[in-house]
């Protein structure tokens, strides 16, 4: 499978777009390598949606930032997000927390690029909010201070099985 994307090289406050589900686009914003991970950026995760790439632009707002996280530079590198430009990055390195651990890497936790386009997605309710084990999964990944949006959507028991029963089911 090719990736959507041009492939460029991530650097510091580039800016990229993201697929989410249904068509949806989303927005990231690499902000510097993890300490302890040269081939691990951390990245922040913002909660808009856009129903288009062609007009999206590197314009950012801390007030939209739902997540502090850390991927593979090969989302980037790799062309599977596709850099919209760059921008001041709207977060400090010490504001992630695998960078307050230090260089040792004890305790970095990364993520796959799916895990942030289906945390985005299930934001704006495009995926149910609790398909993961553990089901508050997406809210352990929220940045401090930043909450469940009101368009997240919950299934119940019954839903959930249903769910994990054809997705399952299709793999």
């Amino acid at each position: 499978m090719n990736a959507p994307f041009k492939r460029s090289r991530w650097k510091p406050g580039d800016v990229y777009v993201v697929p989410l589900s249904q068509g949806w686009f989303g927005k990231v914003q690499a902000i510097v390598a993890s300490p302890a991970f040269p081939n691990v950026v951390n990245v922040a995760v913002f909660g808009s949606k856009y129903p288009e790439v062609l007009h999206m632009s590197a314009d950012i707002s801390s007030e939209s930032l739902i997540a502090l996280l850390a991927t593979s530079r090969s989302e980037m590198n790799g062309g599977w997000w596709g850099k919209v430009g760059w921008s001041k990055p709207c977060v400090e390195n010490h504001d992630f927390p695998n960078f307050r651990l230090g260089n040792e890497g004890v305790g970095h936790l990364h993520h796959s690029g799916s895990v942030i386009e289906n945390l985005v997605s299930a934001m704006h309710g495009l995926l149910p909010w609790n398909i993961n084990t553990p089901e508050d999964y997406y809210d352990r990944l929220l940045a401090p201070g930043v909450k469940r949006a009101d368009t997240a959507r919950i299934l119940t028991a019954v839903e959930l099985a249903t769910f994990r029963q054809q997705r399952t089911s299709l793999n």
